[in-house]
């Protein structure tokens, strides 16, 4: 694994950057695979397909990799309740991008992180995850019978507090920072903000 930083505006092509960014159309299905007796320890599962919805990927054509198809992707975590109140857990993630119909790991993604969630109150939890993410992407490296090259894009932590403000809508600010930037400064903090609603 090299190390890289993530790509910046400059590398970006069509498709990558805008003010609003629709993601792929994911079709999944998820549900708890594994509890142990206790409930304490639960595996959560949810393997699925992402559709080529995307301005990104709709455009993206590659001469030497062809077009791009889906993606296939699973997600897990696994969760550790040692009270009501305090949580430890792991989310990771196996994502590949299938070009032409070749399954391979040409272009492939390894996301793992781990995170604790303290429970305040009834509607506010205090979350802090550390993420870690290793591809090999078109950028560089050809599929052209070369081994594939993972390099380290992505490492961050973050801190911040889910709030609910009605039993469907809740809205979790964080303060982030890229623990991998070199060198490490007061440009590698960000913040930024979930907002989720539930329909039913």
């Amino acid at each position: 694994v090299s190390q890289s930083r993530y790509p910046t505006q400059s590398d970006q092509g069509q498709g990558e950057r805008g003010f609003f960014m629709p993601e792929d159309a994911l079709i999944a299905f998820s549900g708890v695979f594994f509890s142990s007796t206790d409930k304490k320890f639960n595996w959560w599962m949810r393997p699925g397909a992402r559709l080529i919805t995307s301005r990104f990927s709709r455009t993206t054509q590659n001469d030497t990799w062809g077009t791009l198809t889906h993606q296939l992707e699973w997600l897990h975590s696994f969760t550790y309740d040692f009270t009501p109140q305090f949580q430890i857990g792991l989310l990771a993630q196996q994502r590949m991008w299938v070009y032409d119909d070749r399954y391979n790991t040409s272009r492939m993604r390894y996301f793992t992180s781990p995170f604790v969630s303290f429970t305040i109150n009834d509607t506010t939890k205090f979350q802090a995850y550390y993420e870690n993410m290793i591809e090999n992407n078109r950028r560089w490296k050809s599929i052209n019978n070369k081994e594939p090259t993972y390099r380290n894009v992505w490492q961050n932590a973050y801190v911040g507090v889910s709030k609910d403000i009605t039993p469907k809508l809740n809205i979790f600010p964080w303060v982030s920072a890229f623990v991998n930037d070199v060198p490490f400064s007061g440009r590698s903090f960000w913040a930024g903000a979930w907002i989720s609603y539930s329909i039913k």
